[in-house]
């Protein structure tokens, strides 16, 4: 049964990844591109999304590309932004996602992408990925450029090879920067305009606004590593409750059903509501620019509350230190972050955190929302 699932394997690998997008190349080899179309592929996680679609709107209204046909390749994980927010700023959009490595999807997004006939494709990511290297290798268009970026999600030696599928490598200054300005740079190269984007934004016409009065707890991440404990949590809310009296909502997708559990555990369901796993992206939006405050790990929701200039508390490690979190104070000054003892601030974003993220205490983030709030009413 091994040999078997191995055979099943390799035939799979061979028709996917070789076969298969060889014979819709070839179709389409001979084929002119169409004048005025650009394919950007962004399809990172949702705070990665978050930090770019401003651009989108930019590059859509900039002198060089208001002409073209602009087509917007992301996760599936970013669609609710996506149709709610920025359908105007894009004629098309395709989805990508890690695990269509050896799946029939991957065929079929190779030949839809090939159908339009790119003239222009770009992959704006400073952390490129192989896999999306190798896709854009497998696409036929007049220009391809990238990044030249870090090593983050590629050893050098496959970002060397990805290098060579590119008729075009930008390479600019881009370090010790924030994520959001290292964007700024970058489509302000690519459309040599000058961009007075100064922080990132959600339009909030488009957002059913209703001030809820609470603190929104996001206990989610995308590692566990990156995740403060529900017993944290727990003890954090009971300081929030007990002595400012505050409301509590608890926000966050599926996988963290579970830590709501412990987070509620022992407190009144009159001081504590859940939400967890029962809101759409968009509703997460709209529950946030409702709130007198967001606590959250290091992950989306906190991208969130910066567009929507939110108070936030975000409980971090210091992984990247500075291109995520913390925020420099000119983009996001109502973001606060907590890190565990003994971090070293570092201007190397590309070095991931040895530290614990429980040994940040719950006394510790209670006083950061205490000086916050006093700060709050102080303005």
């Amino acid at each position: 049964m091994p040999f078997l699932r191995s055979a099943e394997y390799k035939l799979r690998y061979l028709l996917v990844r070789i076969v298969v997008p060889a014979i819709i190349n070839s179709i389409y080899f001979f084929t002119s591109s169409q004048k005025k179309t650009l394919l950007i592929i962004k399809n990172d996680g949702i705070g990665d999304y978050v930090l770019f679609r401003n651009y989108i709107q930019f590059l859509r209204n900039s002198i060089k590309f208001k002409d073209y046909k602009i087509y917007l390749l992301t996760n599936p994980t970013c669609k609710d932004l996506v149709d709610h927010f920025d359908l105007n700023f894009i004629d098309g959009c395709f989805y990508y996602s890690d695990n269509y490595f050896l799946r029939w999807k991957l065929v079929e997004l190779i030949f839809n992408l090939q159908k339009l006939r790119l003239q222009t494709i770009i992959y704006p990511n400073y952390s490129r990925k192989s896999n999306i290297d190798w896709l854009v290798n497998k696409l036929n268009s007049d220009e391809k450029i990238a990044i030249d970026g870090d090593t983050i999600n590629q050893p050098q030696l496959l970002k060397e090879k990805g290098d060579k599928y590119y008729s075009k490598i930008l390479r600019l200054n881009l370090t010790h920067l924030h994520e959001f300005e290292r964007n700024k740079r970058i489509i302000e190269a690519l459309t040599q305009e000058k961009c007075d984007f100064t922080r990132p934004f959600l339009n909030l016409d488009e957002l059913n606004l209703e001030p809820n009065e609470s603190v929104i707890i996001f206990p989610g991440g995308s590692e566990s590593n990156k995740k403060w404990s529900a017993s944290n949590y727990n003890s954090l809310c009971r300081m929030l409750i007990l002595e400012l009296n505050l409301k509590i909502i608890l926000a966050g997708g599926n996988d963290d059903i579970e830590d709501g559990e412990i987070i509620q555990r022992g407190i009144r369901k009159t001081h504590i509501l859940n939400k967890i796993a029962k809101l759409s992206l968009i509703e997460l939006c709209e529950l946030i620019a409702g709130a007198k405050l967001l606590i959250s790990n290091d992950t989306v929701a906190i991208h969130i509350a910066a567009t929507l200039n939110i108070p936030t508390v975000c409980i971090a490690k210091g992984d990247l230190y500075g291109r995520f979190v913390p925020y420099p104070k000119h983009i996001a000054p109502q973001t606060h972050c907590v890190f565990p003892p003994y971090l070293v601030p570092s201007h190397n974003q590309d070095k991931w955190s040895v530290l614990n993220i429980n040994k940040v205490l719950p006394e510790k983030v209670f006083s950061t929302v205490i000086s916050t709030l006093k700060h709050l009413t102080q303005n």
